[in-house]
């Protein structure tokens, strides 16, 4: 199995605009970034932080994981879940360089979460923090 190139990433983000009716200008706008940044995103120049693609997912109404596990797909045998490879974690490498190993971790587990979950998941950790925010204010 190889590891992913960046190249899959690049052209799988080209062939959401493209197939979306989108431009690189008004990508770029919606990513507060310029028309260039995001063409460097498309040409490999440049990764994409995992805030930027997070938000691409959103535009696209996929998942962080739906977006990025079509990069695997010439790495991965044709029967295996993208999810479930044993090459996750170059992937998560390679896509999420900057981040530390512990949030790395925690997108790889939280990625094979269920739907339900991962909301379940998400309205549990918004609760801790407007608790910690109450908290704050009192102190």
């Amino acid at each position: 199995m190889k590891n992913m190139d960046s190249t899959l990433l690049a052209k799988r983000l080209k062939d959401l605009w493209l197939k979306h009716g989108l431009t690189q200008y008004e990508l770029g706008n919606y990513l507060n970034i310029t028309q260039q940044g995001y063409f460097y995103y498309e040409n490999g120049k440049h990764k994409p932080d995992l805030t930027t693609l997070k938000k691409i997912a959103d535009l696209y109404g996929m998942t962080l994981s739906e977006l990025i596990s079509p990069c695997l797909a010439e790495a991965s045998p044709a029967n295996q879940v993208a999810e479930d490879s044993p090459d996750i974690n170059s992937l998560y490498n390679t896509v999420f360089e900057p981040l530390p190993n512990r949030e790395k971790t925690f997108l790889r587990l939280f990625s094979k979460l269920s739907p339900k979950e991962k909301n379940d998941f998400i309205e549990l950790i918004q609760i801790k923090l407007q608790q910690n925010k109450r908290r704050n204010k009192k102190n």
